[in-house]
């Protein structure tokens, strides 16, 4: 009886915690809206990066980090695979000011071909980072989609996330 009652405990815990993972939202009162310069020095504006595509994934890196350098041409790869079909990708520097030329031979040596651009005061308040690499979601108006994904992922788990979020834009 008590092994029922726990094996029957456990099923319902494991459908609440992978329920989760569906339960993505567009979060309407936080929006990313934002100008930045990118590592030559051009300035950028998210309406810019966010006007063309369905979803945008926007990704902060940082230089010190070898998880975020780990998985750029990965991201690489997605950006030319999913360009098509409507996905954009961006790079936010944590740390592109201070080290802008770091920054450039990282990008270089990873064959990463998506804008990057330098973190700025306002966008780091907007964003919040706590943790490299921070990814975000964000439709064409600059609204988040659901939660940012803390952490490096694999190709597949990148791919979950951009199809289930492009059923949140309308």
């Amino acid at each position: 009886m008590i092994k029922r009652l726990i094996s029957v405990l456990l099923v319902i815990m494991l459908i609440s915690i992978s329920g989760c993972n569906n339960n993505v939202e567009v979060n309407e009162s936080s929006k990313i809206i934002f100008t930045a310069k990118d590592l030559d020095g051009k300035e950028i504006t998210s309406e810019q990066v966010f006007k063309d595509n369905k979803i945008t994934m926007v990704n902060v890196w940082a230089t010190y980090c070898p998880p975020c350098i780990n998985e750029m041409p990965m991201l690489e790869t997605l950006n030319k695979n999913f360009s098509k079909k409507g996905y954009g990708l961006i790079g936010i520097i944590a740390d592109g000011e201070t080290k802008n030329n770091d920054a450039k031979e990282i990008i270089k040596a990873t064959g990463v071909t998506y804008l990057n651009v330098c973190l700025n005061p306002d966008l780091d308040k907007l964003l919040e980072v706590q943790v490299v690499p921070t990814t975000f979601f964000v439709d064409k108006k600059g609204n988040i989609l659901g939660d940012p994904l803390y952490g490096a992922r694999n190709e597949s788990q990148y791919r979950y996330e951009l199809e289930s979020r492009l059923s949140l834009v309308r």
